[in-house]
């Protein structure tokens, strides 16, 4: 008795490979990138590469946390009673129901991710008193209408949206 050996090779033909490749790249349409920079109104206003008076005067004030995505894990990240305040004197006071924190302001000009395109921009780099090596960099993306909207300088940051409110 004689055994066969059965293989089950796929049998495809040699214009099957080349049409293979064909069929990727006509699936892949280019299409160009649209870049849309927001407008300077009387309700919004882009931060970035904006003069560093600029930013100050329209980010001082009180804010309440609304919401903020994104990090290593994108999801959305919420607290009902967080609040900031960005001082004329170069504080960033976080404050929540139960504490307050006060942070150092130092404003450095470097080239950064204003979205959707790099740009040279000023951060802000929030650190306590003597440990500036631990500092919280986040650049200002804009104002929309009444909310601010920022992120953490980093890869993988966390862009926050703030409303603006009145001293709480």
């Amino acid at each position: 008795m004689r055994l066969i050996k059965q293989t089950n090779r796929l049998k495809v033909p040699w214009y099957g490979i080349l049409l293979l490749p064909v069929l990727i790249l006509c699936n892949c349409a280019k299409e160009k990138a649209v870049i849309i920079p927001v407008k300077d109104g009387p309700l919004s206003i882009g931060l970035c590469n904006k003069p560093l008076d600029t930013i100050k005067k329209y980010v001082q004030g009180n804010w309440k946390y609304v919401y903020g995505i994104g990090g290593w894990a994108p999801a959305i990240h919420k607290c009902d009673s967080c609040y900031i305040e960005i001082t004329s004197d170069g504080r960033f006071i976080k404050k929540t129901n139960l504490q307050s924190d006060t942070l150092f302001i130092e404003w450095k000009k470097q080239l950064c991710l204003c979205y959707p395109v790099y740009d040279s921009s000023y951060v802000m780099y929030c650190y306590q008193r003597g440990s500036q090596s631990t500092a919280i960099r986040y650049l200002f993306d804009r104002i929309d209408h009444d909310t601010l909207e920022f992120h953490d300088n980093l890869a993988d940051g966390i862009m926050y949206y703030y409303l603006k409110i009145e001293k709480n």
